[in-house]
């Protein structure tokens, strides 16, 4: 009697997260960009800071990301 042995892998991709700021404070509205309400690449955060209605909205580059 042989026995057989399934193994199967399962493999699973880290997803990081995508959050851009853990806290508001954390958002650097003292740049002169963010400030005049222009589009402003937060390159630390990984941040693309965007006016929305006169609002800066800020939006982690893998929810723009296009692969």
């Amino acid at each position: 009697m042989t026995g057989r042995v399934r193994i199967s892998y399962c493999l699973f991709r880290v997803k990081k997260s995508n959050v851009s700021y853990k806290s508001r404070s954390l958002l650097p509205v003292k740049e002169p960009d963010i400030y005049d309400l222009k589009i402003f690449i937060d390159k630390k955060y990984e941040t693309v800071v965007i006016p929305v209605f006169g609002i800066p909205t800020p939006f982690h580059i893998s929810t723009i990301k296009v692969r």
